[in-house]
């Protein structure tokens, strides 16, 4: 059978048929995809955490990466499948660890707005403030995105570093001034976000909000 299968099977969540293969080839575990997936990252991406868990116990490496660099922990975590996410983090993957574009579990469910998940990553010991390519960390991304409870659970974290700039040296306040984020931008200064911050183009987040959401952060920082 080909190798896609397996992961296909994976993805479906087809308990039997995929347990079925396996018992009567045990290599087809490692074997991987065009894109050098193994049946782990499709369980996972899926949301079965009982073939995930059958993989890992017929001996699949808990934290392996596709060509990309993802891992299984990264894919559930970016799909919103908290049960695996879970799973995963009771046997102890990685939950820092950094794909190509240097993004971690942390950083897809931030932009995905699965607070659940990013409540689970940072008790099991996220570090809110990694970096990826761009510089971005959590935070950018969920302010950027307005997705406001994800923001605030990131605030509530006493690791955060609420003034971080990326490669353009825009700090989440910058970005969710220019995507004129209203809610997020007030959680920002509310907990400590400057507004005289100044970026490459040596622009404030002031300088790049639009009037009215300028006057509230105003008000806000003056409190």
């Amino acid at each position: 059978m080909a190798n896609t299968n397996i992961c296909e099977l994976a993805y479906t969540g087809d308990v039997s048929q995929l347990k079925k293969l396996v018992e009567a080839d045990e290599t087809l575990i490692h074997k991987t995809d065009d894109s050098k997936r193994v049946a782990l990252h499709w369980a996972a991406l899926g949301g079965s955490v009982e073939l995930t868990d059958f993989l890992l116990r017929r001996g699949t490496f808990i934290d392996v990466t596709d060509d990309s660099g993802w891992t299984p922990l990264m894919l559930a975590s970016s799909a919103g499948k908290i049960d695996v996410v879970k799973f995963l983090l009771s046997k102890k993957a990685a939950v820092n660890v950094m794909n190509g574009t240097k993004q971690s579990p942390l950083h897809y469910a931030c932009s995905k707005d699965h607070t659940e998940i990013v409540d689970l990553l940072l008790n099991n010991d996220a570090n809110p403030n990694t970096r990826d390519n761009y510089g971005a960390t959590p935070l950018h991304r969920a302010a950027s995105k307005g997705n406001v409870k994800v923001t605030e659970r990131l605030l509530c974290d006493k690791h955060i570093n609420v003034n971080l700039a990326d490669s353009e040296g825009n700090t989440p306040l910058h970005l969710a001034c220019m995507e004129n984020r209203v809610e997020t931008a007030s959680l920002l200064v509310k907990h400590g976000a400057k507004l005289n911050l100044l970026n490459k183009d040596e622009k404030r987040p002031s300088d790049v909000a639009e009037a009215g959401l300028c006057k509230t952060l105003q008000r806000l920082s003056e409190k």
